[in-house]
């Protein structure tokens, strides 16, 4: 009888152990999905919130070096887009760098004394964010792990458009007689095209296109060489700058036009006092209805509607684009520019 109540109290103290060992293993498996599913989920938030800071901050690096707006406004813009994204608000948890096209980095958002000098301020192109939370862990601390922390890293530059459409196009190219003055174009062998649009500082002794008015539709508009009396500046795209493009039979409506991150941006068939995106071309072919303009840069025009068959544009440089595609050229104060995730 002893015996028998011997062997019991064995089973019974055996299955106590096993019993044991099954609910650390059950918690075990129960901490990794609850905490490895909530880190997964933590991961993918940290990604969008390092998009959204390099995006954020690079846009501020466009305004800072093309704009008037400030160097300081990088590094503000980034972090706070990260953390307004869910990213953690510790010290260390989000990160912000300038970065040239190549995304190597130049220096800290935070050390503007860098990479705004005069040595730097035209290789810096992008921003590079990483953003990071730490949670503590829910069951976890079973298997001795009291938090987890992830993270997510992104980078964005600004790359010069050359794809979208446009119903009108503009010579630039002062070798032509029928060019309007300053032109619109300077020679610059460091750009894919041979040329770059006219904002004073490529060329310091031919005043700046930026702020003066031209004609972009009428009845006779310059032809860029061509040989056409009756060319109307009018385009027939969509196109990838640098490019060839026809004459259009006439102007064309409607909202797809418009790539302006402008809330003045045209968008509709009406096309006045609004910002519009126009190729500026250096030279012409063909004759009269067969007029093409070799288009090699894209320029931001405020447009006024003169009368039923005439628009006039000033020229305002610079400008920023939601969308389209963009080339390998260098970004400056005349290019219109796209901000782009890079990695």
């Amino acid at each position: 009888m002893r015996l028998v109540r011997r062997a019991q109290r064995d089973e019974g103290g055996f299955s106590i152990v096993i019993v044991a060992l099954l609910m650390v293993a059950m918690l075990t498996v129960a901490a990794l999905a609850v905490d490895g599913g909530q880190a997964y989920a933590d991961h993918r938030q940290m990604q969008n919130a390092a998009d959204a800071g390099a995006l954020a901050g690079t846009r501020a690096l466009e305004s800072a070096r093309f704009r008037g707006g400030l160097t300081t406004d990088v590094n503000t813009q980034a972090v706070n887009e990260a953390l307004n994204n869910g990213a953690g608000s510790s010290t260390g948890q989000v990160t912000c760098t300038v970065i040239d096209k190549n995304a190597n980095t130049i220096a800290a958002c935070t050390n503007t004394t860098t990479w705004a000098s005069s040595a730097n301020v035209s290789k810096a192109v992008g921003v590079k964010v990483t953003a990071g939370k730490t949670r503590v862990t829910a069951l976890g601390g079973v298997i001795g792990v009291g938090s987890l922390s992830t993270s997510g890293t992104a980078a964005a530059t600004i790359q010069p458009l050359t794809g979208g459409d446009a119903p009108f196009m503009v010579c630039g190219n002062a070798a032509f007689s029928d060019t309007e003055s300053p032109p619109l174009l300077v020679t610059d062998s460091s750009q894919p095209s041979g040329w770059q649009v006219n904002t004073g500082q490529n060329a310091p002794t031919t005043p700046t296109a930026i702020g003066n008015t031209y004609d972009l539709h009428g009845p006779q508009v310059g032809g860029c060489g061509s040989h056409s009396n009756s060319f109307k500046g009018l385009a027939n795209g969509p196109f990838t700058l640098p490019s060839w493009v026809n004459d259009s039979p006439g102007v064309r409506a409607g909202p797809t036009r418009s790539l302006v991150a402008s809330q003045s941006g045209c968008s509709g068939s009406t096309l006045d006092n609004c910002y519009l995106l126009v190729p500026i071309c250096s030279n012409g072919q063909g004759s009269g209805s067969g007029v093409q303009l070799y288009c090699v840069a894209w320029g931001t025009f405020l447009v006024h509607q003169v009368s039923a068959n005439k628009h006039t544009g000033v020229f305002v440089g610079g400008f920023d684009a939601t969308g389209g595609s963009t080339g390998t050229g260098d970004p400056n104060a005349g290019t219109v520019n796209v901000v782009k995730l890079i990695q």
